[in-house]
């Protein structure tokens, strides 16, 4: 079994451009969703720039059949 990602401070590492990683937004909604980096801002699909992420993860990898 793999182990559990921790969660990354967006503050102090970003993940590789426009990689789908699971986002925290932590400062007023408190919600997570899947996002990515564009090199400028945090893109969803509802969003063209989050700006309440304060951390990040790698996605988990698929089940498998």
């Amino acid at each position: 079994m793999k182990e559990q990602a921790d969660w990354i401070d967006a503050t102090l590492n970003l993940p590789c451009n426009e990689q789908d990683v699971l986002v925290w937004q932590g400062y007023f909604l408190q919600s997570h969703e899947v996002a990515y980096w564009n090199g400028t801002n945090w893109i969803c699909s509802h969003s063209n720039d989050l700006k309440q992420v304060t951390h990040w993860m790698p996605l988990p990898e698929p089940p498998t059949p």
